[in-house]
């Protein structure tokens, strides 16, 4: 199967907090070659001062 995940920005902040249904979610797409995006603007939305910049990269 192929196809794209698409990350907004509630989706990218989980991400960056390594919430277990969002790493199981990616787990799964990468098992089903499915490719995980997000727009550059969803990053600007997602950036929390309180996670370290470093993480967050």
């Amino acid at each position: 199967m192929s196809g794209t995940l698409v990350l907004d920005c509630e989706g990218l902040s989980k991400l960056v907090r390594h919430t277990p249904e969002l790493t199981e979610c990616l787990s799964a797409a990468e098992a089903e070659d499915i490719r995980v995006i997000t727009s550059s603007v969803t990053l600007v939305e997602a950036r929390d001062p309180k996670t370290n910049q470093a993480r967050f990269d």
